[in-house]
């Protein structure tokens, strides 16, 4: 033990370290002489900087995509409207012998917002009053699961304009029930909601973005003809649903 109580490989830490070696500075150095950029700027490039792309915020972003997906679907859409076909019958396409149509589009009745768990049974005890039911089509879809809407065919015009006149706004098992002839294959140009025109054009609100700029889409609507209104009372009193549809 040394004399400050520490052993010897714990002192050796402690000892001073040799004195550094004086180096004398250098006399005359060269000055360096700084003058900024102004000298390198004939080596820059002369060619014009391409301008920055557009930013676009989040919602100018969320805007064009929405942009993308309605011109796309009214596309498809008027693609599907030229092929459409209101007198394709798809059960006599596959070589069946019960037509999936009514057999007289004039004295059918279409009817829409009918309950689900409703039968055919049923909406024909419903509808039977006012006239003899030649035929009920109950639309399903490809689960066989109801649609909600149906086309009643009658043996006589005259029941089917009665049922016009007077089935709209009756409650089938709780709920009222809209009724209107069939258009597919009385109206000229008609097309069903499924190809934008069903609802009819007035009923529909047009889609909203952030920079609230509207959406032109002229060449890829129905024609101006195209209409789902459905006719008065009058109208029909006076013949004159029947008869336009007929021309």
């Amino acid at each position: 033990m040394s004399a400050l109580g520490m052993p010897p490989h714990l002192l050796v830490l402690f000892q001073a370290r040799p004195p550094l070696e004086y180096i004398p500075p250098i006399e005359n150095g060269m000055k360096k002489k700084f003058n900024g950029i102004a000298d390198y700027v004939g080596y820059f490039s002369k060619e014009q900087v391409p301008p920055d792309p557009p930013f676009e915020t989040p919602h100018q972003r969320a805007d064009k995509k929405k942009r993308e997906r309605i011109i796309e679907h009214h596309k498809k859409q008027k693609a599907e409207r030229d092929a459409y076909d209101p007198k394709y019958d798809p059960a006599l396409a596959r070589g069946a012998t019960n037509p999936w149509l009514t057999h007289d589009p004039y004295k059918t009745l279409f009817v829409s917002n009918i309950p689900y768990e409703v039968t055919e049974k049923q909406l024909w005890k419903e509808f039977d009053v006012y006239g003899r039911v030649r035929r009920i089509r109950m639309i399903n879809d490809r689960k066989n699961i109801p649609r909600g809407y149906a086309f009643i065919e009658y043996n006589d015009e005259r029941d089917m304009v009665n049922a016009y006149k007077r089935a709209d706004g009756r409650k089938v098992s709780g709920r009222r029930v809209l009724v209107d002839v069939e258009r597919a294959r009385t109206v000229a140009g008609w097309y069903p909601k499924r190809l934008g025109s069903g609802k009819g054009r007035s009923r529909t609100k047009p889609p909203k973005f952030y920079d609230e700029k509207p959406l032109i889409l002229e060449e890829h609507l129905p024609p101006d003809n195209v209409t789902s209104r459905s006719p008065s009372l009058e109208e029909v009193e006076e013949g004159a649903v029947l008869e336009d549809t007929k021309q």
